[in-house]
This record gives structure tokens, sequence and C-alpha cells, in this order.
């Protein structure tokens, strides 16, 4: 089954750099892989990548810490990008 509307963002973030997993809609394995770096350049960059998909982007991960920043400067983006944290 493809639906590709919406592109799911996994990502596994400490102070340095966040591991990432792009997964299409119900794909059971990731399209993209990637690192990138928690500063600035690296959250724009992620971003970047992210605007090049069409479809509405979701976001999951654990909003430690190093997580907030994250989800602050993602949220700022836009209405298609939507960030949802991960409950123990």
């Amino acid at each position: 089954m493809e639906n590709h509307s919406i592109v799911w963002v996994g990502m596994d973030t400490d102070a340095k750099k966040n591991q990432i997993s792009l997964y299409r809609g119900w794909d059971r394995e990731p399209a993209a892989e990637w690192e990138a770096g928690m500063d600035g350049q690296g959250i724009k960059k992620l971003i970047e990548r992210l605007h090049r998909e069409k479809a509405e982007i979701r976001c999951v991960y654990e909003a430690g810490p190093c997580g907030y920043e994250l989800y602050r400067k993602l949220k700022k983006v836009g209405d298609s990008l939507r960030c949802h944290r991960a409950r123990r």
C-alpha cells in the first residue's frame, strides 16, 4: 500500500548530532538516512532537505534537553511541518 501524502521523520538527538531517518507514507524501509549537526548550520540543512519533500512532514523524536531547541526551530518553518514528541 503506497501513501506518500505524509513523510515521517524519526530523529535521535543529542547535543552535537541528529540521526535522521525519513519514511514516505507507510513504507517499511526508510527512503533516506543521514546525520546532521545540532548547530545552526546543521539544522538549516535539515530544514532545507525536508522542504524538498512534496508532502506533509511529521517529525517524531524524544524532546529531551537537546530536542526542545530543535522543536522551536522546526516549528517556525511552517504549517506543513508538525513535530510530535515520543512518549514513554
